[in-house]
């Protein structure tokens, strides 16, 4: 365990406390309670990951040296268990806040559960919970983990808040956990397969993906906080 790496510990935590400071300045917040609570709630999802990792451990799925038992590890373990993960209390107990009303407020609260739940997840790997599956992409996994994270934070955040205005059964959701699961798959198999152009195209496209989706909620109307 090197400086670097338990340095990368304190990013997703240093990001947090900038965007709170952001938050009090731009909003004029008058309590933090319910971001405390949607940082509290970043643990649940990190309990998830562990409990379906455990199980796949116990199949023996992350020694099986075949690329397809590999990719279902990796989608079920690592990115659906995660997103899943954040959407149930996303949806279940920070959607029924007063000051949760569109896609906006639906990104705030969901990057604050993404950015705790990536500080956990980074404590637990440097822990080496999750074995060394990553090898030498280890701290390069700690470091963009909680940028990533963000990038699947305004997905889910976005498409949960369009619930607010659109009022579709599940549709946006679904959808919500769908793109969500997809980018979390292809950022993290890109480093388990040392591929850095995929790599390097997945964090872009997430990016990118990102800023058209907050433009998008900008542009619609948020209580004050």
């Amino acid at each position: 365990m090197d400086f670097i790496s338990i340095l990368s510990l304190f990013f997703a935590p240093i990001i947090t406390l900038l965007f709170i400071l952001y938050l009090r300045y731009k909003f004029q917040i008058k309590t933090l309670q319910y971001i405390y609570q949607a940082v509290f709630w970043g643990i649940f999802p990190v309990v998830l990951v562990v409990i379906v990792h455990s199980v796949f451990k116990i199949m023996d799925f992350q020694q099986a040296g075949s690329i397809n038992k590999m990719l279902i590890y990796v989608f079920f373990a690592v990115a659906f268990s995660a997103e899943f993960g954040k959407f149930i209390p996303i949806r279940f107990s920070l959607f029924h806040l007063k000051s949760f009303d569109g896609p906006l407020s639906g990104i705030i609260y969901s990057l604050f559960v993404n950015l705790s739940f990536s500080t956990f997840i980074a404590l637990l790997n440097l822990l080496g919970v999750f074995g060394n599956l990553l090898g030498s992409n280890l701290v390069l996994f700690l470091w963009t983990y909680p940028l990533a994270n963000i990038c699947f934070g305004t997905v889910l955040g976005f498409f949960i808040g369009m619930q607010r205005i659109k009022h579709t059964v599940m549709v946006d959701e679904v959808t919500g956990v769908a793109i969500a699961t997809g980018l979390h798959l292809v950022y993290f198999f890109s480093l388990l397969a040392h591929d850095f152009i995929l790599f390097l195209v997945t964090m872009l496209g997430m990016i990118l993906v990102s800023f058209f989706l907050l433009k998008n909620a900008i542009s619609l109307p948020i209580r004050s906080m």
